[in-house]
């Protein structure tokens, strides 16, 4: 509160007949309306969207009617009174949700399945069908329609099942349906018959277990690259035989062909390949030139490390003798110049700034994102460009950008939103800067690294941040 006195303050005595509050200062100084928000991202979490959809849009609404007036004026109770008719819609939608979860269960499960296989962008057109069925479902739901909820349970449960196996399919098998399909279309069904058969039968495997073991994708994953080299293998042999065909090769010719290939591919080895013995010697020759190579060059690698290990020592005492001590004294004053420049870049209510021996973490709190989504919004571009001004202050640094999110609600969807919002971060630093991408890494661990209890309001706001870890490439 003595925040915001101070810049009533400013306001006054600097003569603004017109104010504006960010979305971000309005949450900040709205206790209902902070609530309000906090409340619908937990029902996002907890698809309560779908299982009482009038209350919720109702809520949200409130929510945004409450921030655009609170944002224009100075009286922090302007759009209270708004927030708390929002607050009782989702106190209702939350009620009709915990009815919801039990009768549409099955749903809701199938449903977390198939989004996790990517079905809601694979089978984009169809998802958003269900997802609208499921919404008149939760209108049914407000209205104690149990026997239609239960009904509508059975369908929904089948299409969300059904598209979570077609993603499946599509994801695991479909490299391997590609590379069958080019070697039909190079007569291997004509020219390698048996290796092409092996290829659908690989195939046919990695879907069947799609269809009846869904939880053993990883085997599904082992056949259909199986499937992948022999139909590939098949369509070489193909074009191999095509070949000979085209140009009417004599036996003796096919042989010459032969030994020609096995020449180019010895061609690197330092002996030479003869060709004036049997091909069982032919080829245990150029085995045993492999072999020998192989032991010059990890030779080579042992001599490599010696030497590598003797210019170490050598750098370490050269580097003793000019004054190590000196060296490390001024890093440690450069380094301790830039946090505190770095530090001040930042108001509270945007990020702490940490400095460890290895690194310096900026933790922000102030990214501003839409419920359940990960869009960069314009309100946040001044709190980047601040970032990247601490970026290149380390310009010899590697960048970690971390998403985290509270426990609440469904733990799949906290880590693919938490990864989401922090590879957004990552592509937004890329284009706007002039940091090189392979310095920049982005990754999310949902509610997995908590800063403060999850059981309170402040904690659950604590645990929501993004992390920019600045790794420094010299101690």
């Amino acid at each position: 509160m003595k925040k915001i006195a101070c810049l009533l303050l400013t306001l006054t005595l600097s003569g603004c007949s017109t104010v504006y509050f960010n979305r971000a200062q309005v949450l900040k100084k709205q206790d209902n309306i902070s609530q309000l928000n906090q409340r619908l991202e937990q029902a996002v979490i907890n698809d309560v969207q779908f299982l009482s959809p009038t209350n919720f849009y109702e809520a949200k609404q409130k929510l945004e009617e409450a921030i655009n007036k609170s944002q224009r004026s100075t009286d922090v109770n302007v759009g209270d009174e708004i927030a708390r008719k929002g607050l009782e819609a989702i106190e209702k939608a939350e009620r009709v949700a915990v009815k919801g979860r039990e009768l549409l269960e099955k749903t809701l499960e199938n449903r977390t399945r198939a989004y996790s296989v990517d079905a809601n962008s694979i089978f984009a057109s169809e998802f958003k069908n269900l997802e609208e069925s499921l919404s008149r479902v939760g209108k049914h739901l407000e209205n104690n329609d149990t026997n239609y909820v239960l009904e509508q349970n059975k369908t929904l449960a089948l299409g969300y099942e059904d598209l979570e196996i077609r993603s499946l399919k599509r994801s695991v098998a479909e490299l391997a349906k590609a590379a069958y399909d080019q070697a039909l279309a190079a007569s291997a069904d004509t020219y390698a018959p048996d290796t092409l058969k092996n290829a659908k039968k690989e195939l046919d495997i990695a879907v069947k277990i799609i269809e009846t073991d869904k939880e053993n994708f990883s085997k599904a994953q082992f056949h259909a690259n199986e499937a992948t080299y022999q139909a590939l293998k098949a369509k070489g042999i193909s074009e191999v035989i095509n070949l000979f065909k085209t140009q009417n090769l004599s036996r003796e010719q096919i042989v010459l062909w032969y030994q020609e290939q096995l020449a180019k591919a010895h061609e690197p080895l330092p002996e030479k390949l003869s060709f004036d013995k049997s091909n069982h010697d032919v080829i245990e020759s150029f085995r045993k030139h492999i072999a020998n190579s192989n032991l010059y060059l990890k030779g080579l690698e042992e001599r490599n490390i010696v030497s590598q290990k003797r210019i170490a020592e050598l750098n370490d005492k050269i580097s003793s003798l000019v004054g190590t001590q000196e060296k490390l004294k001024l890093s440690e004053a450069n380094r301790i110049q830039n946090f505190k420049e770095i530090s001040d870049l930042f108001l509270p209510s945007e990020a702490e700034v940490y400095a460890q021996p290895d690194d310096l973490i900026i933790r922000s709190y102030g990214f501003d994102f839409e419920i359940g989504k990960a869009d960069i919004l314009p309100s946040n571009f001044a709190l980047l460009n601040k970032i990247v001004t601490a970026i290149l202050k380390f310009p010899k640094s590697t960048i970690e950008i971390q998403g985290h999110t509270d426990s609440t609600g469904n733990n799949k969807i906290n880590q693919a939103l938490s990864e989401k919002r922090a590879q957004n971060i990552k592509e937004f630093l890329i284009n706007i800067s002039k940091i090189e991408p392979a310095r920049l890494t982005s990754t999310g661990f949902g509610s997995q690294k908590p800063l403060a209890t999850n059981e309170t309001l402040d904690g659950r706001t604590k645990n929501r941040r993004i992390e920019i870890v600045i790794k420094f490439a010299n101690k």
